[in-house]
């Protein structure tokens, strides 16, 4: 996505993602759960039970260790080719 390669790009993108949004939840009727990131890195366990509950998925241990669960390596455009996942300290 070329809109990331400048800062500039990157808040207008953003912008028009948040805009849409925003028009969309007016006009349609979505279900919509909203989750903040700092949220779950303050309360990983609260914020992710809530997170299961909205799409009707069930509490369970495992799921604090989700990386382990996954395995392999990486497939997204931000993994670097080749590089492993990396490993916890």
């Amino acid at each position: 996505m070329f809109e990331f390669l400048a800062l500039g790009g990157a808040a207008s993108f953003y912008d028009g993602v948040m805009s849409l949004a925003a028009t969309s939840r007016g006009r349609l009727p979505l279900r919509v759960h909203e989750m903040r990131h700092e949220a779950v890195v303050a309360d990983f366990d609260t914020e992710v039970r809530r997170v299961l509950y909205f799409i009707g998925a069930p509490w369970r241990p495992q799921v604090r260790d989700f990386a382990a669960q996954v395995g392999g390596v990486p497939r997204t455009p931000s993994a670097p080719p080749g590089n492993p996942r990396p490993q916890r300290r």
